[in-house]
């Protein structure tokens, strides 16, 4: 509804067509945005990859922008780029893509698997030489989001393959510049509930422990009551299936030489025939289940 008003309040004196492209690039690149400050990356992601997947034939300004802030929300939330989808226009990759190239050096240095390389150190030296750059592009923010998550995804590494680990190695291990560093994102991460994590500063060891998710008993239990439902109806169904004289009859009819014994997915009678059962029952027991699936 938000976007919605805008994009009202944009086209309300606007002559001609009530919308063109270009209100459609907008509202998607301003969704993008709207939900980055909201701090819900995921959508933002999504707004910006359909903003940089609309069909066009010459580059857009609103595109290229929405391209680097694709590329940094990719690099926060996945530690790559990920490709854009097949329908994206040509002109993405011929025009707009090397429009880019500060976003680019971004990718490969996240694409770096050296040993030891300290791609977080690389971005932040990056982003210094280019400060000018990523200044005009109000993206200095996401960059440093960047930064950010590769240390911590370093760090949940670690805290899954050892139980107690000095501060020294964690450290050493992430790049981080001293153990007070260490020890300011092991609290910061512990406090977000992104690892569980104790630790002893007289001797200098973190303890990690397995970090628990707690579970809402009641949507636990709604959801395995919708599963036994479905166990049940899908029982029903098969039952009905097997006493059902069309189906027995076909089953239990010789089969000629020659002809393979899989039975036909055609129906067990003439077209349009079902066996006595609500498959309506069926579809609304599932639709929930498919909910928690999702």
């Amino acid at each position: 509804m938000l976007l919605s008003n805008a994009i009202n309040v944009l086209t309300a004196n606007q002559a001609g067509p009530y919308m063109d492209p270009k209100w459609v690039v907008l509202y998607f690149y301003y969704g993008g945005l709207i939900y980055a400050v909201l701090g819900r990356y995921d959508e933002a992601f999504a707004m910006m990859q359909k903003a940089c997947c609309i069909p066009a034939v010459a580059p857009s300004a609103i595109v290229v922008r929405a391209y680097k802030i694709y590329v940094l929300l990719s690099l926060l939330l996945y530690g790559k780029t990920l490709r854009l989808s097949n329908c994206r226009s040509p002109v993405m990759t011929r025009s707009i893509v090397p429009l880019c190239p500060d976003y680019s050096a971004l990718e490969r240095i996240c694409d770096n698997e050296e040993v030891d390389f300290d791609k977080a150190s690389a971005i932040l030296e990056y982003l210094e030489a280019h400060y000018v750059t990523f200044e005009k592009d109000k993206t200095i923010g996401l960059v440093k989001l960047v930064v950010r998550s590769i240390r911590e995804n370093s760090i949940k590494k670690i805290a899954e393959s050892f139980i107690s680990i000095s501060l020294s190695d964690v450290t050493r291990r992430c790049h981080l510049d001293d153990n007070d560093h260490t020890e300011l994102y092991l609290c910061e991460m512990s406090k977000d509930g992104k690892i569980n994590v104790r630790i002893d500063k007289k001797q200098g060891i973190a303890y990690f422990d397995e970090t628990k998710i707690e579970a809402d008993e009641h949507e636990v239990d709604k959801a395995a009551n919708f599963i036994y439902k479905l166990d049940a109806l899908m029982k029903q169904f098969d039952d009905r299936i097997r006493v059902n004289p069309s189906y027995i009859s076909r089953v239990g009819r010789p089969l000629a030489r020659g002809i393979s014994t899989a039975i036909p997915d055609d129906g067990f009678g003439p077209p349009g025939f079902m066996p006595n059962i609500n498959v309506g029952d069926i579809e609304s027991a599932a639709a929930p289940f498919l909910i928690y699936i999702i």
